[in-house]
């Protein structure tokens, strides 16, 4: 069997999204209705995605459905007669009274019958649900077009569906299916029967149409290599993302070489590798020592006869963006960065939050905040300066006509009119980390502005209720919310509350009047919840997660992520278990109450309850130190050895006596341990340990 869905050209990134779609939809309906085959197979390009099913069944594989009754008792009479409730049960489904079957189920009889349902024609059940298929793939974008409220991705144009030599007959869109295809649209556009679905692939490359994608990508890959080697280049692909999108641009991927002037080169690496990889998806080539050279490897989606033409056409074009780029750069630096504040006053932020310079305004204030929180007054001065110049780039011609280069100008036009390396490096990495792999800043201005700057558009945007919400998170506030973890994570150096760094942002905004006390709650609330997704994606499980972060308070990232581990390579100890039954054998009697004042050594009666308190006294501080240097195997391992203790303590001690400041004294001590345990996790959230 073989389907092919012919479309408009997809954008290259749905190439890959629909052919996954179809694919796992064919693989559920087979499986879902029962039909056999031998392999499954998917083929995609920018103008259709296809499916091949080799060894497929002709017919849909009998099921075996056992349908209960009525009680036995209720059907049969004492010498085994059919009674009317076997008959009418008989004849509903159409089968002689002596094809029921009788089961024990508890300590009841019932009456069943076993049906045979299927059997259909694969043709049949394809003709029926390949409509529904197609109908229900997810594209990120899909346009309405033709009659009857039909989307997709792109308009279809054909559908070729085939099962042997026969073609299946169905319609959607108002597209009939028939056995055909189309070549490449410009070198060979002329139909293209199919015979057989094993021709398919030969056809369409006869064609000019590479419809395997793997083959394409690997002609991409390794022309780019040949070229490179020519010209005693790297011949590591300088961009695998490119390679990918690439590789769902073309059919027919003829890989080529172009050259642009090497004066291009004296602007920053930056902007020609920018220029080629996020404008033209062209290939830089680089040295073997990692300099850029003057020359471009691109994917043309055509034969190699007209190569000169192409190739010229291309290097027009990319000159033309490289003087551009040139004169910009040339533009730019008659004006300071310094120089440039005062135009960001003109550009809006939003709406209702102002302009970029109060922005940066902001960003200045949470950033002397933080530094505050580090004690390091050494680095006062490099952060603020960093604050303060840290998107005047985005004022500038460059950054204007290329927006991907923020930051990155900004470092290079500081350099040249002498800022220190410190401050330059700084305002290029506080954009830093903008995606999941992206590397952490390494200067404390980068490091600290990357914070201040995330946490002034979350909490900005929070503030006029654009919250992210299911997919809906069109500011990247998630995004930004993890860059901030990660640095904290990750960085050395800064090992700091995330619960009071939300508060000096609240307290550095509030003054603005931009931010008000609930925004706190809900930003610290927002922050918990990427916590908690991270924790998943690092495998660890979700009551362990909530072990960690069940404090209202936020602590160090840190201090989180290495209790998570540790819990979860320590689940299943003995040790860990006492932990938690001893915890929650403390949380449990004092979950109704009340306490607030530590107890009274006068008030205790029983040995048992002193021998208690004085054990704790003496190993408490060995607890906090633990915690403090974050040596959590031993404040693990001192609330087991207090398990003994409260074993005995309950064992042997009255907690609800009768005289009430006994009581009361007795609560308030189990309550002194307790709250002390728990700045370790709230081990009352791990399930299935008693």
């Amino acid at each position: 069997f073989l389907l092919e869905i012919g479309v408009e050209e997809l954008p290259a990134s749905f190439v890959k999204i629909g052919i996954s779609g179809l694919f796992e939809s064919f693989r559920d309906f087979l499986e879902k209705e029962h039909i056999e085959y031998e392999d499954l197979y998917k083929w995609a390009s920018p103008r259709r995605l296809s499916i091949m099913i080799e060894g497929l069944s002709t017919l849909q594989t009998p099921k075996k459905k056992k349908i209960k009754g009525p009680p036995y008792r209720a059907s049969f009479d004492e010498d085994g007669n059919p009674l009317p409730p076997a008959i009418g049960f008989a004849k509903k489904y159409g089968v002689d009274i002596r094809d029921l079957i009788i089961e024990t189920e508890g300590k009841n009889k019932y009456i069943y019958i076993i049906k045979e349902e299927g059997g259909e024609k694969t043709e049949v059940l394809l003709a029926k649900y390949i409509p529904q298929i197609i109908r229900k793939l997810y594209f990120p974008k899909t346009m309405l077009w033709g009659e009857g409220g039909f989307r997709f991705a792109r308009p279809i144009h054909w559908i070729l569906a085939i099962f042997g030599e026969e073609t299946i007959n169905f319609e959607i869109a108002g597209i009939k299916a028939s056995s055909y295809t189309f070549g490449h649209r410009f070198i060979s556009p002329e139909k293209i029967y199919i015979e057989d679905p094993k021709e398919y692939v030969n056809k369409l490359k006869d064609a000019f149409v590479v419809v395997d994608r793997k083959e394409r990508k690997k002609i991409i890959e390794q022309g780019y290599k040949d070229i490179a080697r020519s010209l005693d280049a790297n011949v590591e692909i300088p961009s695998y993302e490119l390679l990918e999108e690439a590789t769902d641009l073309v059919e027919y991927p003829t890989v080529m070489l172009g050259n642009f002037s090497r004066k291009y080169l004296k602007l920053p690496y930056e902007v020609p590798v920018s220029v080629m990889i996020d404008h033209q998806r062209y290939f830089p080539l680089y040295g073997k020592d990692g300099d850029l050279l003057p020359h471009f490897v691109f994917v043309s989606n055509s034969k190699r006869e007209n190569e000169d033409i192409i190739v010229k056409g291309n290097e027009r074009v990319i000159k033309a963006r490289l003087e551009d780029a040139l004169f910009y750069f040339t533009k730019d630096r008659e004006i300071s960065l310094e120089e440039r504040i005062k135009d960001l006053k003109k550009v809006v932020f939003h709406k209702e939050l102002g302009t970029l310079y109060d922005k940066v305004e902001r960003i200045r204030d949470i950033s002397k905040a933080i530094v505050e929180l580090t004690r390091r007054e050494d680095i006062k001065d490099t952060v603020d300066r960093v604050a303060y110049l840290c998107k005047a780039d985005l004022v500038t011609y460059m950054v204007r006509e290329f927006p991907e280069l923020e930051g990155v100008m900004g470092r290079e036009y500081a350099l040249l009119q002498g800022e220190p390396e410190e401050v330059a490096k700084g305002i290029y990495e506080h954009y830093l980390p903008k995606k999941a792999q992206d590397p952490i800043p390494k200067t404390w201005g980068g490091k600290i502005v990357s914070i201040a700057d995330k946490l002034d558009t979350i909490f900005s945007y929070f503030s006029i209720n654009l919250i992210p919400s299911g997919s809906f998170d069109p500011y990247g506030l998630r995004r930004k919310a993890q860059g901030i973890i990660t640095i904290l994570l990750k960085d050395e150096e800064i090992d700091i509350s995330l619960y009071d760094l939300l508060c000096l942002t609240y307290r550095a905004m509030s003054k603005t009047g931009i931010v008000k006390i609930e925004h706190l709650s809900m930003v610290k609330e927002f922050f918990r919840e990427r916590i908690r997704s991270m924790l998943e994606m690092c495998g660890i499980k979700y009551d362990i997660i909530n072990t960690v972060i069940a404090d209202s308070e936020i602590e160090s990232v840190k201090a989180i992520f290495e209790k998570a581990k540790l819990f979860r390579d320590w689940y299943n100890t003995s040790s860990f278990k006492n932990v938690v039954i001893v915890f929650n054998r403390l949380n449990n009697i004092l979950r109704k109450f009340k306490i607030e004042q530590d107890p009274q050594y006068q008030l205790f009666k029983e040995d048992e309850e002193k021998i208690l308190f004085d054990i704790w006294e003496e190993k408490k501080g060995l607890y906090k130190d633990a915690i403090l240097h974050r040596q959590y195997k031993d404040a693990i391992l001192i609330i087991e050895d207090m398990k003994k203790y409260i074993d005995d303590f309950f064992d042997r001690v009255l907690v609800m006596d009768k005289d009430e400041k006994i009581k009361e004294n007795r609560l308030r001590l189990l309550n002194y341990i307790l709250m002390d345990f728990k700045s370790l996790g709230d081990f009352s959230k791990i399930e299935g340990i008693v």
